[in-house]
């Protein structure tokens, strides 16, 4: 699948996007209707998605009990596939994070962006400051905000999309 930002009255929002310099990577979030027509994107860089996933996935590595909580309701309590997730996290995270090629040919399930998003839901501060970016306190904590604030971004738009029943395509970028 190919970026389809060419269309008349297509958006794309890029206040997340790769660019600067040593920046060069990241996915985009693209919405489609059920009748084939692009929505929107969200491109979102590995500047920002590399600390955030790295932070859930410090959430697996540790004994969390909110990571198996978002587990039991994401199998509806299906014991083996719950091993399995304390290993690798969701389909999403656990492809960003190991770098392996985002399918293009299919959108993400219902399913697998709503537990993507309650991965999001449940970092905090400090999780996300163990990976940010900066040699002083005051830029390691902006850095901290800026992961917030693009959470929040991802999580407002997949969110409203998906309420509004589109598919959620995820591609490289």
């Amino acid at each position: 699948m190919k970026s389809m930002n060419y269309r008349l009255g297509f958006s794309v929002n890029t206040e997340f996007s790769h660019g600067d310099y040593a920046d060069y990577n990241g996915i985009i979030f693209c919405a489609r209707s059920t009748d084939g027509n692009w929505i929107d994107e969200l491109h979102i860089s590995d500047i920002y998605l590399g600390p955030i996933c790295n932070s859930i996935m410090d959430l697996y590595a540790g004994d969390n009990e909110q990571i198996v909580k978002i587990l039991f309701n994401y199998h509806e309590i299906d014991e083996n596939a719950i091993e399995y997730e304390m290993t690798w996290g969701s389909p999403i995270t656990n492809n960003i994070q190991i770098g392996i090629d985002l399918d293009e040919d299919v959108p993400s399930t219902v399913k697998d962006i709503k537990f993507f998003l309650s991965e999001l839901s449940i970092l905090t501060f400090k999780d996300l400051y163990l990976h940010a970016y900066g040699d002083t306190e005051t830029e390691k904590s902006n850095s901290t905000h800026e992961f917030q604030r693009c959470i929040k971004v991802i999580n407002d738009y997949l969110s409203e999309r998906i309420a509004g029943g589109l598919e959620i395509w995820v591609q490289d970028d």
